[in-house]
Protein backbone atom coordinates (compact mmCIF):
# COMPACT_ATOMS: atom_id res chain seq x y z
CA UNK A 1 0.00 0.00 0.00
CA UNK A 2 1.33 3.43 -0.98
CA UNK A 3 1.31 5.95 1.87
CA UNK A 4 1.53 9.71 1.62
CA UNK A 5 4.79 11.31 2.71
CA UNK A 6 4.68 13.39 5.93
CA UNK A 7 4.79 16.61 3.91
CA UNK A 8 1.97 15.57 1.58
CA UNK A 9 -0.05 14.39 4.57
CA UNK A 10 0.30 17.79 6.23
CA UNK A 11 -0.96 19.54 3.11
CA UNK A 12 -3.97 17.21 2.97
CA UNK A 13 -4.72 17.96 6.62
CA UNK A 14 -4.52 21.70 5.87
CA UNK A 15 -7.20 21.34 3.21
CA UNK A 16 -9.41 19.49 5.67
CA UNK A 17 -8.90 22.18 8.32
CA UNK A 18 -10.24 24.84 5.92
CA UNK A 19 -13.64 23.19 6.41
CA UNK A 20 -13.24 21.78 9.93
CA UNK A 21 -12.04 24.89 11.77
CA UNK A 22 -14.95 27.23 10.81
CA UNK A 23 -17.56 24.52 11.45
CA UNK A 24 -16.01 23.54 14.78
CA UNK A 25 -15.73 27.20 15.82
CA UNK A 26 -19.42 27.80 15.16
CA UNK A 27 -20.44 24.69 17.10
CA UNK A 28 -18.21 25.35 20.09
CA UNK A 29 -19.21 29.02 20.29
CA UNK A 30 -22.87 27.93 20.24
CA UNK A 31 -22.24 25.62 23.22
CA UNK A 32 -20.40 28.32 25.14
CA UNK A 33 -23.11 30.86 24.32
CA UNK A 34 -25.66 28.65 26.06
CA UNK A 35 -23.67 28.71 29.31
CA UNK A 36 -22.45 32.31 29.46
CA UNK A 37 -23.71 35.73 28.40
CA UNK A 38 -20.56 36.59 26.43
CA UNK A 39 -20.64 38.25 23.04
CA UNK A 40 -21.39 35.46 20.55
CA UNK A 41 -19.37 37.02 17.74
CA UNK A 42 -16.37 37.61 19.99
CA UNK A 43 -16.42 34.03 21.26
CA UNK A 44 -16.76 32.69 17.70
CA UNK A 45 -13.80 34.72 16.43
CA UNK A 46 -11.69 33.89 19.49
CA UNK A 47 -12.21 30.15 18.93
CA UNK A 48 -11.61 30.53 15.19
CA UNK A 49 -8.33 32.39 15.78
CA UNK A 50 -7.11 30.02 18.49
CA UNK A 51 -7.88 26.94 16.39
CA UNK A 52 -6.23 28.38 13.27
CA UNK A 53 -3.04 29.39 15.07
CA UNK A 54 -2.90 26.30 17.26
CA UNK A 55 -3.57 23.82 14.46
CA UNK A 56 -1.02 25.52 12.19
CA UNK A 57 1.69 25.27 14.84
CA UNK A 58 0.79 21.65 15.57
CA UNK A 59 0.82 20.65 11.89
CA UNK A 60 4.09 22.31 10.89
CA UNK A 61 6.12 22.22 14.12
CA UNK A 62 8.40 19.42 12.87
CA UNK A 63 9.01 21.15 9.54
CA UNK A 64 10.39 24.34 11.07
CA UNK A 65 13.89 24.79 12.47
CA UNK A 66 13.08 26.56 15.71
CA UNK A 67 15.84 29.07 16.35
CA UNK A 68 15.44 31.59 19.14
CA UNK A 69 14.77 34.41 16.68
CA UNK A 70 12.23 32.40 14.69
CA UNK A 71 10.39 31.25 17.82
CA UNK A 72 10.29 34.79 19.23
CA UNK A 73 9.04 36.26 15.94
CA UNK A 74 6.33 33.59 15.72
CA UNK A 75 5.18 34.30 19.28
CA UNK A 76 4.96 38.03 18.59
CA UNK A 77 2.95 37.58 15.39
CA UNK A 78 0.54 35.24 17.20
CA UNK A 79 -0.36 38.04 19.59
CA UNK A 80 -1.68 40.30 16.80
CA UNK A 81 -4.84 38.35 15.80
CA UNK A 82 -5.42 37.27 19.41
CA UNK A 83 -5.17 40.89 20.59
CA UNK A 84 -7.73 41.95 17.98
CA UNK A 85 -10.25 39.42 19.34
CA UNK A 86 -9.59 40.26 23.00
CA UNK A 87 -9.65 44.02 22.38
CA UNK A 88 -12.67 43.55 20.07
CA UNK A 89 -13.03 47.12 18.88
CA UNK A 90 -14.04 48.16 15.33
CA UNK A 91 -11.84 50.36 13.18
CA UNK A 92 -14.67 52.91 13.14
CA UNK A 93 -18.03 52.99 14.93
CA UNK A 94 -20.95 52.43 12.56
CA UNK A 95 -23.64 50.71 14.62
CA UNK A 96 -24.32 47.60 16.67
CA UNK A 97 -24.83 44.90 14.03
CA UNK A 98 -22.52 46.55 11.51
CA UNK A 99 -19.80 46.76 14.17
CA UNK A 100 -19.95 42.97 14.55
CA UNK A 101 -19.54 42.55 10.79
CA UNK A 102 -16.60 44.96 10.77
CA UNK A 103 -14.86 43.29 13.71
CA UNK A 104 -15.30 39.87 12.09
CA UNK A 105 -13.79 41.23 8.87
CA UNK A 106 -10.83 42.65 10.79
CA UNK A 107 -10.22 39.31 12.50
CA UNK A 108 -10.43 37.27 9.29
CA UNK A 109 -8.03 39.64 7.52
CA UNK A 110 -5.53 39.37 10.36
CA UNK A 111 -5.77 35.56 10.29
CA UNK A 112 -4.93 35.58 6.57
CA UNK A 113 -2.04 37.97 7.18
CA UNK A 114 -0.79 35.80 10.03
CA UNK A 115 -0.68 32.75 7.75
CA UNK A 116 1.45 34.62 5.20
CA UNK A 117 3.78 36.07 7.84
CA UNK A 118 4.16 32.65 9.49
CA UNK A 119 5.06 31.01 6.16
CA UNK A 120 7.56 33.80 5.51
CA UNK A 121 9.12 33.49 8.97
CA UNK A 122 9.30 29.70 9.00
CA UNK A 123 10.54 29.02 5.48
CA UNK A 124 11.18 32.28 3.68
CA UNK A 125 14.03 33.81 5.68
CA UNK A 126 16.68 31.15 5.11
CA UNK A 127 18.82 33.75 3.38
CA UNK A 128 17.52 36.80 5.25
CA UNK A 129 18.24 37.94 8.79
CA UNK A 130 21.14 36.01 10.28
CA UNK A 131 19.22 35.06 13.42
CA UNK A 132 16.47 33.43 11.36
CA UNK A 133 18.20 32.13 8.25
CA UNK A 134 18.91 28.51 9.28
CA UNK A 135 17.65 25.85 6.91
CA UNK A 136 14.55 23.80 7.68
CA UNK A 137 15.14 20.41 9.35
CA UNK A 138 15.10 17.02 7.66
CA UNK A 139 15.40 13.39 8.63
CA UNK A 140 17.89 10.89 7.24
CA UNK A 141 15.50 9.98 4.42
CA UNK A 142 14.82 13.64 3.66
CA UNK A 143 11.06 13.44 4.22
CA UNK A 144 10.66 16.29 6.69
CA UNK A 145 11.62 18.93 4.21
CA UNK A 146 9.53 21.94 3.31
CA UNK A 147 9.76 22.33 -0.45
CA UNK A 148 9.09 25.55 -2.40
CA UNK A 149 5.91 24.09 -3.92
CA UNK A 150 4.56 23.01 -0.53
CA UNK A 151 5.45 26.42 0.89
CA UNK A 152 3.42 28.12 -1.84
CA UNK A 153 0.44 25.85 -1.15
CA UNK A 154 0.65 26.63 2.56
CA UNK A 155 0.75 30.36 1.81
CA UNK A 156 -2.29 29.98 -0.44
CA UNK A 157 -4.32 28.83 2.57
CA UNK A 158 -4.27 32.39 3.89
CA UNK A 159 -5.99 33.77 0.80
CA UNK A 160 -9.50 32.65 1.83
CA UNK A 161 -9.80 34.37 5.24
CA UNK A 162 -7.97 37.47 4.03
CA UNK A 163 -10.22 38.05 1.00
CA UNK A 164 -13.41 37.40 2.98
CA UNK A 165 -12.30 39.76 5.74
CA UNK A 166 -11.27 42.44 3.24
CA UNK A 167 -14.67 42.19 1.54
CA UNK A 168 -16.51 42.73 4.84
CA UNK A 169 -14.33 45.69 5.81
CA UNK A 170 -14.73 47.40 2.43
CA UNK A 171 -18.49 46.85 2.41
CA UNK A 172 -18.95 48.43 5.82
CA UNK A 173 -16.62 51.30 4.94
CA UNK A 174 -18.35 52.16 1.64
CA UNK A 175 -21.91 51.73 2.90
CA UNK A 176 -21.72 53.31 6.37
CA UNK A 177 -18.72 55.66 6.21
CA UNK A 178 -18.56 56.84 2.59
CA UNK A 179 -22.36 56.38 2.30
CA UNK A 180 -22.67 55.73 -1.40
CA UNK A 181 -26.10 56.37 -2.90
CA UNK A 182 -26.79 52.71 -3.59
CA UNK A 183 -25.63 49.83 -1.41
CA UNK A 184 -25.27 47.67 -4.54
CA UNK A 185 -22.56 50.00 -5.81
CA UNK A 186 -20.54 49.32 -2.66
CA UNK A 187 -20.92 45.57 -3.02
CA UNK A 188 -19.84 45.60 -6.66
CA UNK A 189 -16.82 47.78 -5.86
CA UNK A 190 -15.88 45.35 -3.09
CA UNK A 191 -16.19 42.46 -5.53
CA UNK A 192 -13.84 44.14 -7.98
CA UNK A 193 -11.24 45.13 -5.38
CA UNK A 194 -11.19 41.70 -3.72
CA UNK A 195 -10.88 39.92 -7.06
CA UNK A 196 -7.91 42.10 -8.02
CA UNK A 197 -6.26 41.53 -4.64
CA UNK A 198 -6.81 37.76 -4.86
CA UNK A 199 -5.34 37.58 -8.38
CA UNK A 200 -2.28 39.67 -7.46
CA UNK A 201 -1.60 37.69 -4.28
CA UNK A 202 -1.97 34.35 -6.08
CA UNK A 203 0.47 35.44 -8.79
CA UNK A 204 2.97 36.67 -6.18
CA UNK A 205 2.77 33.36 -4.32
CA UNK A 206 3.50 31.28 -7.44
CA UNK A 207 5.59 33.68 -9.53
CA UNK A 208 8.86 31.81 -8.97
CA UNK A 209 7.35 28.38 -9.51
CA UNK A 210 5.95 29.15 -12.97
CA UNK A 211 7.63 29.42 -16.36
CA UNK A 212 6.17 32.67 -17.66
CA UNK A 213 5.91 31.81 -21.31
CA UNK A 214 4.05 34.02 -23.76
CA UNK A 215 1.06 31.69 -23.55
CA UNK A 216 1.06 31.82 -19.74
CA UNK A 217 1.30 35.63 -19.64
CA UNK A 218 -1.40 36.24 -22.23
CA UNK A 219 -3.66 33.58 -20.73
CA UNK A 220 -3.27 35.08 -17.26
CA UNK A 221 -4.08 38.60 -18.47
CA UNK A 222 -7.12 37.51 -20.48
CA UNK A 223 -8.50 35.19 -17.80
CA UNK A 224 -7.98 37.84 -15.09
CA UNK A 225 -9.83 40.42 -17.17
CA UNK A 226 -12.67 37.96 -17.77
CA UNK A 227 -12.79 37.18 -14.05
CA UNK A 228 -13.08 40.87 -13.18
CA UNK A 229 -15.80 41.29 -15.79
CA UNK A 230 -17.79 38.35 -14.44
CA UNK A 231 -17.35 39.42 -10.81
CA UNK A 232 -18.59 42.97 -11.38
CA UNK A 233 -20.66 43.31 -14.54
CA UNK A 234 -22.66 40.07 -14.42
CA UNK A 235 -24.04 40.70 -10.91
CA UNK A 236 -24.68 44.33 -11.94
CA UNK A 237 -26.92 43.13 -14.76
CA UNK A 238 -28.97 41.10 -12.30
CA UNK A 239 -29.34 44.12 -10.02
CA UNK A 240 -30.35 46.49 -12.85
CA UNK A 241 -32.92 43.99 -14.10
CA UNK A 242 -34.43 43.77 -10.60
CA UNK A 243 -33.99 40.03 -10.51
CA UNK A 244 -35.42 38.50 -7.34
CA UNK A 245 -32.24 36.44 -7.03
CA UNK A 246 -29.99 39.45 -7.44
CA UNK A 247 -28.85 39.47 -3.83
CA UNK A 248 -27.57 35.92 -4.14
CA UNK A 249 -25.93 36.47 -7.53
CA UNK A 250 -24.02 39.54 -6.36
CA UNK A 251 -22.06 37.39 -3.90
CA UNK A 252 -22.27 33.89 -5.39
CA UNK A 253 -21.13 34.68 -8.95
CA UNK A 254 -17.81 36.33 -7.95
CA UNK A 255 -17.01 33.47 -5.55
CA UNK A 256 -17.67 30.82 -8.20
CA UNK A 257 -15.72 32.79 -10.82
CA UNK A 258 -12.71 33.22 -8.53
CA UNK A 259 -12.71 29.52 -7.68
CA UNK A 260 -12.79 28.58 -11.36
CA UNK A 261 -9.94 31.01 -12.11
CA UNK A 262 -7.77 29.51 -9.37
CA UNK A 263 -8.37 26.04 -10.82
CA UNK A 264 -7.60 27.33 -14.31
CA UNK A 265 -4.15 28.50 -13.24
CA UNK A 266 -3.21 24.89 -12.50
CA UNK A 267 -3.51 24.18 -16.24
CA UNK A 268 -2.50 27.61 -17.52
CA UNK A 269 0.78 27.98 -15.65
CA UNK A 270 3.54 25.52 -16.65
CA UNK A 271 5.93 24.52 -13.89
CA UNK A 272 9.32 26.23 -13.99
CA UNK A 273 12.01 23.94 -15.37
CA UNK A 274 15.38 24.78 -13.84
CA UNK A 275 18.56 23.72 -15.69
CA UNK A 276 20.34 20.77 -14.10
CA UNK A 277 23.52 22.70 -13.33
CA UNK A 278 21.57 25.53 -11.74
CA UNK A 279 19.67 23.06 -9.58
CA UNK A 280 22.91 21.41 -8.49
CA UNK A 281 24.50 24.76 -7.63
CA UNK A 282 21.39 25.86 -5.71
CA UNK A 283 21.43 22.66 -3.66
CA UNK A 284 25.08 22.96 -2.64
CA UNK A 285 24.59 24.84 0.60
CA UNK A 286 24.85 24.09 4.30
CA UNK A 287 21.66 22.61 5.71
CA UNK A 288 22.13 24.57 8.92
CA UNK A 289 23.23 28.09 7.96
CA UNK A 290 22.75 28.17 4.17
CA UNK A 291 26.41 28.87 3.36
CA UNK A 292 27.46 27.87 -0.17
CA UNK A 293 29.47 24.63 -0.33
CA UNK A 294 30.31 24.87 -4.03
CA UNK A 295 33.89 23.79 -4.79
CA UNK A 296 34.45 21.99 -1.47
CA UNK A 297 35.50 18.34 -1.24
CA UNK A 298 33.44 17.47 1.87
CA UNK A 299 30.04 18.27 3.38
CA UNK A 300 31.58 20.15 6.31
CA UNK A 301 30.55 23.81 6.37
CA UNK A 302 33.51 26.20 6.81
CA UNK A 303 31.13 28.85 8.18
CA UNK A 304 29.40 27.04 11.06
CA UNK A 305 31.23 23.68 11.21
CA UNK A 306 28.11 21.57 10.61
CA UNK A 307 28.97 18.30 8.83
CA UNK A 308 26.04 16.05 7.85
CA UNK A 309 26.54 12.56 6.48
CA UNK A 310 26.63 12.20 2.71
CA UNK A 311 23.37 10.25 2.88
CA UNK A 312 21.56 13.02 4.76
CA UNK A 313 23.00 15.72 2.47
CA UNK A 314 21.85 13.94 -0.71
CA UNK A 315 18.46 13.10 0.79
CA UNK A 316 17.93 16.76 1.67
CA UNK A 317 18.81 17.93 -1.83
CA UNK A 318 16.45 15.39 -3.42
CA UNK A 319 13.62 16.35 -1.05
CA UNK A 320 14.08 20.04 -1.78
CA UNK A 321 13.65 19.44 -5.49
CA UNK A 322 10.33 17.62 -5.16
CA UNK A 323 7.05 18.04 -3.28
Amino acid sequence: MIRATPLTGRLMLCLGLLFLVPALSIQVSDWIGGWHSWDDQQVLNLILTALTVGMSLWLWRRFVRWTLGRAAATAITMLVPLAQVLWWQPMFNVGCITDDILRTGQNLSLIGLWVWVAVWLWWGLDRGWSVLRTRWPLTADGRRMMTPTARSLAAGMGLLPFVVGLWLILCVFLVDVVQLDFAWHSVLICNGVCVVVAVVVWILIWRRRVTWTRRARIGTILSSGLLLHVAVLVPLCDVLCFDSEGEVCVVAIPVVALGLWLMLTAFLWPARVVPVQERIDAGLHCMKCGYSLRGLTSTRCPECGFEPTLEAFCAGWVAEEGL
